[in-house]
């Protein structure tokens, strides 16, 4: 591995560390459920993170199991994060939850392994995720600082989004990957932070009152 590698991993691990503690604190002193599912899907983020370059420094194998598992799981808090702010429309929901499964099992059957870089459970992530924020942003009624949590929460997506889409033809293009790969990270420092400063915020207001 090489220095860079090093630097980005550990930005990213860092970063990602940050929002966990007061979102979590957050969680317990409201039981806000919301919080809850935004908590487990931060923590996810950095668990498979953390796991996967862990098991490259071990073992030195390519870790996009972890990639694919944890977006699937993803996709799940993600969509119960989005159903929260929703009252009925069941059948949709059941729909949207089965969705994914369909996906993955017939993304990693074609391929008989978890070893390649998915398309499709990707999309299927990105897709509902940004679409569902979409919605939340635009259509439903919430509180003007949850509506400055979920535009960044939806910006995040849409920035996410298009890497995405592009990450089969980055993967194969070592030096624009590299040219590429930091202002991505940028976007999960900038967003992470964000969430931090959000939840701190929340904290010292709520222990103000």
């Amino acid at each position: 591995m090489n220095t860079k590698y090093y630097i980005y991993i550990s930005i990213l691990l860092s970063s990602e560390l940050l929002p966990l503690i007061p979102c979590l604190i957050y969680y317990r002193k409201t039981k806000n459920t919301k919080v809850l599912f935004l908590f487990l899907w931060f923590l996810l983020h950095f668990v498979s993170d953390a796991s996967a370059s862990l098991y490259v420094e071990l073992i030195g194998i390519d870790t996009l199991p972890f990639g694919i598992v944890s977006t699937f799981i993803e996709t799940f808090l993600i969509l119960r994060y989005a159903q929260l702010h929703f009252s009925g429309y069941r059948f949709v929901w059941l729909m949207l939850y089965i969705l994914p499964i369909l996906i993955f099992f017939l993304e990693v059957n074609s391929h008989g392994t978890l070893h390649f870089v998915s398309f499709y459970v990707n999309m299927t992530y990105q897709s509902l995720s940004t679409l569902l924020l979409m919605i939340i942003t635009f259509k439903t009624k919430q509180t003007t600082s949850e509506l400055k949590l979920n535009q960044w929460l939806l910006g995040f997506h849409m920035a996410v989004f298009f890497y995405v889409v592009n990450l089969d033809f980055l993967r194969i293009n070592e030096n624009l990957m590299l040219q590429v790969y930091p202002y991505f990270l940028g976007v999960i420092v900038v967003f992470h932070s964000y969430a931090a400063y959000y939840f701190f915020t929340k904290l010292k207001t709520r222990y103000a009152h």
